[in-house]
């Protein structure tokens, strides 16, 4: 009975220590993210910023419909970004609200703590007798600045870590392998972590093939026995098991990307990744150098010592170190010969192998039969170094700066904001809160355009819709009612200016149509599109990138385009006045004061084919003055839709840099519904100086007072000397007409340019 008694105490301590544990560890955080976030403005953009908002659609699409949320979980799966990271984040941020500060929050608790703790868990699966308690690990491996560094600046991907640790500590954990039901498990995180965060494929590929080679290096490490031993049948059992174990991992992987991604699989096949992220990739050396500076020279040595302590004192089971390295080094070979792009979130590839390194030198050291004094000479400079490091990597910049301590900060991807220097390089990355001091610049540009969109007179139009009134008379350019800004770096860019304005006036109260740019050369298309659509154009004097200015030449030319005063450029006049940002950079705010023309447009597109050289990665066939066209992933587009307004003569211009062949066919349909005017369609040829060769009508539909419409076309054209290509919408208005249905709907559907076999 007292053995019992002993042993319901030894229980009740274990699970009081755990709570306290737990508690410290989320109080810790929140407190954390508060102080880190206080002082932060609001201005973020991409993938800072996306994750957090898709989080709140997500939540708010539950509250409104929970019965239909699952089907949205599902469909979500179609898009580049599915929104399966946010449903274990919904029940805290159900608890802690919908801002940014409970988004960052409920990441850190839902997803790094548990990384964490796999981390110290792992540890303690390697090693022959682990030191006992948590605390003192957990607290290690939140102290490498890298493990938050993702969660803070906005990314989920802590969610995919987990799960792909996950797995690692359940093949780790029992490396006998003859479970189905073990491996099964395996192949579902795997597959998880890859819906999750997709570029974790290649550490889940890593992961397979590790484990395949150690099974067969496990099996040929036995002793080779003939059939008629009776050992032999135990042998071939456990292969068979083996393959069984494996098999159910790959189906486990496969059933679970089938039931939960297939839309996903399709887009892989669909698109060519590889190709798309060209612009990214950097050299293999700068890859290295750019993830030893996140991490640091001391870091990076404690990690390197922890496992050659580990080693050498023979506290752990060399066998699954050394797997657990090479499933890491491999995963991040891959990554680094693979894809070779960078950011914050890229990280995750590497800490958890320096966390683990950090784990096992502080235990080797605290269960070494050292004296105190010696014990205390190695635990005090470690505990020193870490406190240190954490704190000059999440201090504000300019307190590190001023202190001479020029850390390295990355930007968003591979374009550093700061290359670190000097005494620098020993400590990790600086991640500071996004302190800026040149806010009040960003609210004067945006105090500036807001009055014009402000009024009701124009919310239809920046919703998409076509007025209700012919305020074409004094507005002809309500079809270019956009603001573009020709910048795509952390100290300008559309979403920086969205953010500002929705810090200036609440979330949900922006109202100046802020439109994104195509800025990468590898993915994108030529901006000609974009500032088509322009009312305003917001132009820095100098460019600035997130990515090397190699792979962004589109956003030069979108500059060069104002710069060197191309065709499109008169269209527009510069409004009085300089708002300068941080770093010494002006800008201007540019305004339409004309519609572009066809031959503006055509002029203006040869100059950016020039200056770009190849073309890039999904510019579509036709740059369209409609609806306008995603800003990557639609080279093969074919169908257009335009909403109809009084005075806009809106056009399709062929931007196939090949330029036009001798002789083509065009062949689609002209389709109105019954709201819109009679419409026709008629195709325009240019010669390299703007003069007009050719013109022809190729479809005209509706008739007035009729319903919808199609007008099927099919006509042979021939090139004569024509470097452009137009096709030109024209609406037969009565004199007498002031007004256009919102309703009102034109589209060119199937549009094909095929050239005699």
């Amino acid at each position: 009975m007292a053995d019992q008694s002993d042993l319901t105490k030894v229980k009740r301590s274990k699970f009081l220590s755990v709570t306290l544990v737990a508690l410290a560890a989320i109080t810790c955080t929140l407190a954390l993210v508060y102080f880190y976030l206080r002082p932060e403005a609001p201005c973020y953009w991409s993938d800072f910023n996306s994750y957090e908002w898709a989080t709140r659609f997500s939540l708010t699409r539950l509250e409104k419909d929970p019965l239909f949320y699952p089907i949205l979980l599902l469909g979500s799966v179609s898009l580049q970004h599915n929104l399966f990271f946010t449903v274990a984040l919904l029940p805290v941020m159900a608890l802690l609200g919908a801002g940014r500060q409970a988004y960052i929050s409920a990441t850190a608790l839902t997803y790094l703590l548990p990384l964490a703790y796999l981390i110290v868990q792992l540890s303690k699966a390697v090693q022959i007798s682990p030191t006992k308690g948590i605390a003192r690990s957990l607290l290690v491996v939140l102290l490498l600045p890298t493990m938050w560094a993702p969660c803070l600046r906005g990314y989920p991907d802590c969610g995919a870590a987990l799960t792909l640790m996950g797995a690692l500590l359940l093949y780790v954990s029992k490396r006998n392998f003859n479970s189905a039901k073990r491996g099964a498990a395996i192949g579902f995180l795997l597959a998880l972590t890859v819906l999750l965060r997709r570029y974790f494929a290649f550490a889940g590929m890593a992961l397979v093939v590790t484990i395949f080679v150690d099974q067969l290096l496990i099996l040929k490490s036995r002793p080779i026995l003939k059939e008629s031993d009776p050992a032999g049948a135990d042998i071939n059992f456990t292969l068979k098991a083996k393959m069984r174990t494996f098999l159910a991992l790959i189906g486990g992987g496969a059933l679970t990307m089938l039931c939960l991604g297939l839309p996903f699989l399709l887009n892989l096949t669909r698109l060519n990744l590889g190709a798309l992220y060209d612009s990214y990739h950097v050299t293999p050396q700068t890859s290295v150098a750019y993830f030893f500076s996140c991490f640091g020279l001391i870091t990076i040595l404690f990690s390197i010592s922890g496992y050659a302590f580990a080693l050498r004192a023979r506290r752990v089971a060399t066998s699954k170190v050394i797997f657990v390295i090479a499933f890491f080094v491999l995963a991040e070979t891959l990554w680094i010969c693979g894809p070779g792009e960078l950011g914050t979130h890229y990280t995750l590839y590497f800490s958890p192998l320096v966390a683990l390194g950090m784990v096992l030198l502080l235990d080797a050291v605290c269960a070494a039969s050292f004296s105190r004094l010696q014990k205390s000479l190695l635990l005090v400079p470690l505990s020193l170094f870490l406190c240190l490091n954490f704190t000059f990597s999440l201090m504000p910049a300019k307190i590190a700066d001023r202190a001479g301590l020029q850390l390295f900060r990355p930007g968003m991807l591979s374009y550093a904001d700061q290359e670190g220097k000097g005494a620098a390089l020993l400590f990790s990355a600086g991640y500071s809160a996004n302190i800026r001091d040149d806010m009040p610049a960003l609210r004067a540009i945006v105090a500036n355009l807001r009055p014009a969109y402000a009024s009701e007179s124009t919310a239809a139009i920046t919703s998409g819709q076509a007025p209700e009134t012919d305020n074409d008379q004094t507005n002809p350019l309500s079809r270019r009612d956009q603001v573009c800004v020709i910048a795509s770096s952390n100290l300008l860019n559309s979403e920086v200016l969205r953010n500002t304005e929705r810090s200036m006036y609440g979330l949900d109260r922006d109202v100046v149509p802020w439109l994104e740019l195509p800025v990468v050369d590898s993915k994108d298309s030529y901006p000609l599109e974009r500032l088509l659509a322009c009312r305003y154009v917001i132009v820095p004097a100098r460019a600035l990138y997130f990515i090397p200015p190699a792979g962004q030449t589109l956003l030069e030319a979108a500059l060069a385009c104002f710069d060197q005063h191309w065709p499109l450029a008169d269209d527009f006049e510069v409004e009085p006045g300089d708002y300068m940002l941080a770093d010494g950079v002006k800008v201007k705010i540019f305004q339409r004061r004309r519609a572009t023309s066809a031959l503006t447009a055509a002029l203006t597109l040869k100059k950016m084919q020039d200056y770009v050289g190849e073309e890039p990665g999904s510019q579509p066939i036709w740059t369209t003055t409609g609806l306008l066209s995603q800003i990557c992933y639609e080279k093969k587009r074919d169908s257009w839709l335009f909403l109809p307004a009084r005075n806009d003569r809106p056009y399709l211009l062929y931007s196939a840099k090949q330029g036009l062949p001798k002789n083509f066919t065009l062949s689609g349909a002209l389709k109105t519904n019954a709201a819109a005017p009679p419409t026709s369609l008629r195709a325009r040829q240019f010669d390299a100086e703007g003069k007009e060769i050719s013109s022809t009508i190729l479809a005209r539909a509706g008739a007035k007072n009729k319903a919808a419409a199609v007008a099927p076309f099919s006509q042979t054209l021939t090139n004569k000397e024509a470097t452009f290509l137009v096709l030109e919408l024209i609406y037969d208005l009565d004199t007498g007409v002031t007004a256009l249905k919102q309703s009102a709907r034109v589209s060119l559907d199937n549009l094909q340019l095929k050239t005699p076999l």
